[in-house]
């Protein structure tokens, strides 16, 4: 790779954490300003990937791949700031990031498949754990089941395609199967006791892909 890609990563880099600060900066106090701030940040964000890959570099992608689930928290604190029914744009700017972390994470995999299994892991782990902190939470709770959900639609992809990884000597199922250890039970209580009964077809959805990971028979509809 090149010195001119290598600056090119750290400009973009730099970029995109100027545009998030801005944003979490401006929450709650001028919706406008940070649904700009964010705007331009998703136009960066593809750009700096993009130059990440073409480095061909591991530890830069993988950095890169981790600071997505970073600014998932920034992200997280920007929604918590900004009225329900203003807040859309962060919304679609998680799963805009989400996105473009799976895409990515397939790049890193083709070189290293065990370190991007266990960044996607590090990931699942860290939405149902925001989903655990905010189960109680009418509107975040609904935000945070679609960005899970986003996570596990994927699954199923990593098993098929990344079978040459192993975590710790764990296939990528069997390392799933851990991951996912109790994620069921946070999802069929506090979760949904707080759910609109419109999300739940969504909800069973990523209750049974759990379920499928954890070997389990899947279920036709939610336990009464």
């Amino acid at each position: 790779f090149s010195r001119s890609d290598t600056s090119r990563m750290r400009r973009y880099r730099a970029r995109v954490l100027e545009r998030l600060s801005e944003a979490e900066a401006l929450a709650g106090r001028g919706i406008s300003a940070t649904q700009r701030a964010l705007e331009l940040y998703r136009a960066d964000m593809p750009l700096f990937y993009a130059v990440v890959e073409r480095l061909g570099d591991a530890l830069s992608l993988m950095d890169a791949l981790r600071m997505a689930s970073d600014h998932l928290k920034v992200l997280d604190h920007i929604s918590e700031r900004t009225d329900f029914e203003k807040k859309r744009f962060i919304t679609a700017t998680k799963i805009f990031i989400i996105d473009q972390q799976l895409q990515s994470l397939h790049v890193l995999a083709k070189q290293k498949p065990a370190e991007a299994l266990q960044i996607f892991g590090d990931a699942l782990q860290g939405r149902m754990a925001r989903i655990r902190e905010v189960a109680i939470d009418d509107q975040n709770n609904q935000e945070a089941l679609k960005e899970y959900a986003a996570y596990m639609s994927e699954t199923e992809k990593i098993i098929r395609e990344w079978d040459k990884a192993e975590v710790n000597g764990l296939s990528p199922a069997l390392f799933l199967k851990r991951i996912v250890d109790g994620h069921e039970e946070t999802l069929l209580g506090p979760v949904r006791d707080r759910l609109p009964v419109t999300l739940e077809e969504e909800l069973l959805l990523v209750v049974n892909g759990v379920r499928k990971l954890s070997e389990k028979d899947l279920l036709l509809q939610l336990p009464f």
